[in-house]
């Protein structure tokens, strides 16, 4: 008897025994998500760098290299940061773990480096602008001419017009995620003054806010935002060419039509990811923008469209202000007229550098007395010099010390009234 319960208590022991082995063993050999990527193969030139964002809830990522030495890894977040170091080709194998430290995870990149391009140089002569010109050689029979092609100058990007554009845009963002507005056709004027925004109203106000009000009931739409911004002197640009404070749109696949509008921040071609401002519903109008690491184009079923660029004069900007300058002949920028301290032709005369850079664009003159002159102290006009005024008058230089485009401002706003000497 005594045998036989020993049996059958070993017999249950071994069942015991199995079933805890199997019940730690499946977790151990349970087969883990696969993991999806931006970009699950990318092609990278040696000494450059592109991000790739794994896809899933991951509280860590870890990363190792099928071949050592020829990347360098970094990870933040999701996101693995991949610089090419030598070439040839490789495999990142990607682990995902939870909360609790646990593998949920497994992916696979393919990396491909390759070698820099050896560019010859050729020596060149840099010019500003090229001109239409016929050349003629005669002969005893006859004439031959021959016409250059003209070259449209290249756009040139302005910082300044590009910052200024993002802070409106900034400023809508946060006024609606403040002030509880919600998505909607806004039909007010000024646009969203009705507490209504969407991603096409966000650019409405911004360029209001600007200065740019003669804009239909409501503000501009996604319709009729490419012929606008083309009125108004953006840039359009192709994608691979899209720079901070560039207007995108994308379409639908499925009715290829216009599906959204947004405002980038920050973007490179390399990864297609960017930064961006976007009120295309109340949950992107409620969250803090810019958002940051997202792919240009977000959703499936829709693709690239067009995108603008920030103009090089945009309004309330210097340069800007001098293109309006020169077709008034009133040296104004914010509610200081200039045109005590500045002659464009004693500028243009007395510096060879700009007269090297500018030939006879008047506007870039002023632009450039606007943003550098003032700051290096130059000479605008034979009635002022500012280091002379700035040592005549110690009240004055009391007030400014070293900031020398104050001086300028003081002159034209109130010292040449009071009878002060300027040279």
């Amino acid at each position: 008897m005594k045998k036989r319960y020993l049996k059958r208590l070993c017999y249950v022991l071994f069942v015991f025994a199995l079933m805890m082995l199997f019940l730690t063993a499946v977790p151990a050999f349970a087969k883990a998500k696969k993991i999806r990527f931006t970009r699950s193969s990318v092609t990278i030139t040696k000494g450059k760098t592109v991000k790739i964002k794994a896809k899933g809830n991951y509280k860590k990522i870890k990363v190792k290299a099928s071949k050592k030495g020829r990347v360098k890894i970094k990870v933040k977040g999701r996101t693995i940061r991949i610089k090419a170091l030598r070439t040839g080709s490789l495999k990142l194998y990607v682990r995902g773990y939870n909360k609790k430290g646990r593998l949920t995870g497994k992916g696979t990149i393919k990396v491909k480096i390759k070698a820099k391009k050896t560019v010859k140089k050729t020596s060149s002569k840099k010019t500003t602008a090229k001109t239409t010109e016929k050349k003629t050689s005669s002969t005893g029979t006859g004439t031959k001419t021959a016409a250059t092609t003209v070259k449209k100058p290249a756009y040139v990007y302005n910082k300044e017009s590009a910052n200024l554009f993002l802070k409106a845009v900034k400023a809508v963002a946060d006024r609606a995620r403040k002030n509880g507005w919600y998505y909607d056709d806004s039909q007010s004027t000024p646009p969203c003054d009705d507490k209504k925004i969407s991603c096409d109203r966000i650019i409405a106000r911004a360029l209001y806010d600007l200065g740019y009000n003669e804009q239909p009931g409501g503000g501009i739409t996604i319709y009729t935002m490419a012929p606008y911004l083309a009125g108004w002197g953006f840039v359009s640009a192709a994608k691979s060419k899209i720079l901070p404070g560039a207007v995108v749109a994308v379409k639908n696949d499925s009715d290829n039509e216009i599906g959204h509008v947004f405002v980038v921040s920050k973007y490179d071609p390399k990864t297609g990811l960017c930064d961006k401002y976007d009120t295309g519903s109340d949950w992107r109008i409620q969250t803090t923008q810019p958002f940051t690491d997202v792919p240009l184009v977000e959703w499936s079923g829709r693709s690239f469209l067009y995108a603008y660029n920030v103009p090089y004069a945009l309004k309330g900007t210097a340069a800007y202000a001098a293109a309006q300058a020169v077709k008034t002949k009133a040296y104004i920028y914010n509610g200081v007229d200039y045109s005590a301290v500045y002659n464009y032709q004693f500028y243009r005369t007395k510096y060879e550098d700009l007269r090297k850079a500018f030939g006879n664009n008047e506007a870039a003159y002023f632009t450039h007395f606007l943003t550098y002159g003032m700051v290096e102290g130059r000479q605008a006009s034979s009635g002022f010099r500012v280091e002379r005024y700035r040592s005549r008058y110690a009240d004055v230089k009391k007030l400014f010390g070293t900031n020398l485009p104050d001086y300028y401002k003081h002159y034209c706003l109130s010292g040449k009234a009071e009878g002060r000497i300027g040279f």
